[in-house]
C-alpha cells in the first residue's frame, strides 16, 4: 500500500512539475530541478565516509522530444532510474550522454545508455584515463571540443584544461544560456575545493579563467555539487583557489 501511494506521488508530482519551476521527486537519493521548459538538473545523493550525505549534479536538455544528459548519477542504480523516468515516463529519446570527467559521480552506469544505443562522448583524455583504470569507455572522444544537435538546438563541449581533474570538461548551452561547469565549479556555500586527489591546483585558476572570459553570457551556472547559480560560482571558485 505505502510503495503504492509513493507510485501515485510521483506520478502527481511528475505531471504536474512541469508547468512550474519544482523539483520532481524520483526516489529518495533523485531528485529533478526544472530550470526552465528545456533544461532540467539532475540530483542524486549518496553517503560518503568523509563527506557525509552530499549531492551531485548532472544536467538534462531536451527540445521536440529529444534529449541529451550531462554526467550520470552517482550510482548506476540511479542511473538506471533516471533513464526509465526519461524514457518510460517523459518518451524522450536520448540522443546523447556527455561525461565530464573520469570519476564515478560523472559515468556510474553509463554501460546503460551503451545498451540503449545512446552515444556517449567525453574527452579524448577521459577515455584515455578510462582504458588505464579499467573503467567503462564513452564511445566518442573529441581533443578540443564537440558540437552535438539536439532537435534544432547546439550543445558545445570543450576541453579547456586541466583543474578538478586531468581531463575534465564544460559544456554551453547557447539558447539558453547554461554552463554545465561539472567539479571545475564550486557552488557558492562551498568553504574548500573538495577532493583534490587528482586536481592540478596550478592550472585549475588558469583553466577556470578560460572559461570565464569565453562564456561572458552564461546566465545559468551547474557545479558538480550544490545550488547552482550564475557566474559568482566561479567568481567564489577562483577566490577559493588563491587561499588554497
Amino acid at each position: 500500500m505505502k510503495k503504492l501511494i509513493f507510485i501515485l506521488c510521483l506520478v502527481w508530482i511528475t505531471c504536474n512539475s512541469f508547468a512550474r519551476n519544482d523539483t520532481i521527486l524520483l526516489n529518495k537519493d533523485l531528485v529533478v530541478v526544472k530550470l526552465d521548459d528545456n533544461a532540467f538538473v539532475h540530483i542524486s545523493y549518496m553517503n560518503d565516509k568523509d563527506y557525509g550525505r552530499f549531492p551531485s549534479n548532472g544536467l538534462i536538455y531536451t527540445k521536440n522530444k529529444k534529449a541529451i544528459v550531462f554526467d550520470t548519477p552517482i550510482t548506476e542504480e540511479l542511473t538506471d532510474v533516471l533513464l526509465t523516468w526519461m524514457i518510460d515516463s517523459l518518451q524522450f529519446e536520448i540522443v546523447a550522454l556527455v561525461v565530464n570527467h573520469w570519476h564515478n559521480d560523472c559515468q556510474e552506469g553509463i554501460e546503460l545508455f551503451t545498451e540503449r544505443s545512446i552515444a556517449t562522448y567525453a574527452s579524448e583524455k577521459t577515455l584515455k584515463i578510462s582504458i588505464e583504470k579499467n573503467l567503462p569507455v564513452p564511445e566518442i572522444g573529441f581533443v578540443d571540443s564537440v558540437q552535438i544537435a539536439v532537435s534544432d538546438i547546439f550543445v558545445n563541449c570543450y576541453y579547456m584544461g586541466e583543474a578538478h581533474a586531468s581531463d575534465n570538461i564544460v559544456c554551453y548551452i547557447p539558447s539558453s544560456h547554461i554552463l554545465f561547469g561539472g567539479c571545475m565549479v564550486k557552488s557558492m556555500n562551498s568553504r574548500g575545493l573538495g577532493n583534490l586527489s587528482d586536481a592540478n591546483t596550478q592550472q585549475w585558476p588558469l583553466t577556470l579563467q578560460k572559461v570565464k572570459n569565453k562564456f561572458p553570457e552564461a546566465e545559468i551556472v551547474i557545479p558538480g555539487h550544490g545550488a547552482f547559480g550564475g557566474t559568482e560560482l566561479i567568481d567564489h571558485t577562483l577566490n577559493l583557489l588563491i587561499r588554497n
